[in-house]
């Protein structure tokens, strides 16, 4: 199973491609389609106070929501 191991962000500070525990690099899009299909563990989507698309990690150290916040796609 797949996992998200680190994000690429561009001049404005916003999230460009994520990388992969394989090695593979993808779009937010794809990152987003990925963790919908179940194609990437340890991941769910949701949606910030801002309305904005995120992808929250599932693990223990979480939130008072049971969610912790690990790549936000502005």
């Amino acid at each position: 199973m797949r996992k998200i191991t680190a994000v690429k962000y561009d001049k404005n500070g916003e999230i460009e491609t994520y990388q992969l525990n394989t090695g593979e690099m993808v779009t937010k899009d794809k990152a987003f389609e990925l963790v919908h299909s179940g194609e990437i563990s340890g991941a769910i989507l949701g949606v910030n106070e801002y309305g904005r698309r995120v992808i929250y990690e599932l693990s223990e150290n979480v939130n008072e929501n049971g969610k912790k916040n690990l790549l936000n796609t502005n």
